[in-house]
């Protein structure tokens, strides 16, 4: 069970402990009045870390979602960049990393995917002129 003051589906303030949760109302102007009692189940957690009502969280744009696979694909394409200089240089052989050049060309053709995806989607204008 947990408390909380919840304004359009959201909740603004959420608290195992409904004592804590009251001495914080005078310095949010709300009253007990406020207060709702929730079932766990009846929670959910939204992309951005906040607390809802079960149905009303916000689901990540797809646009953030892809921007962020691609960043981890790249980054883990440099942190393996000193296996190709590596070969490059002649010190070892592509045989010794061979999981590793296979995962690489994955991460490629997953940040090309993606980037075809980012390319679809619909821009958005998110100031109008």
């Amino acid at each position: 069970m947990k408390y909380g003051i919840i304004e359009n589906n959201q909740f603004i303030f959420i608290d195992e402990n409904m004592e804590r949760l009251k001495n914080t109302l005078s310095f949010i102007g709300k009253t007990e009045n406020d207060i709702v009692a929730v079932c766990d189940d009846e929670i959910e957690q939204g992309y951005d870390n906040q607390y809802y009502l079960k149905g009303f969280a916000p689901i990540e744009p797809a646009e953030q979602v892809y921007t962020k696979q691609i960043d981890d694909y790249k980054k883990q394409l440099s942190d393996t960049d000193y296996i190709i200089v590596k070969i490059a240089e002649g010190v070892s052989k592509p045989e010794e990393y061979a999981e590793i050049i296979t995962q690489r060309q994955y991460w490629r053709a997953e940040i090309n995917r993606l980037e075809e995806l980012l390319a679809q989607l619909p821009k958005t204008n998110p100031i109008a002129e």
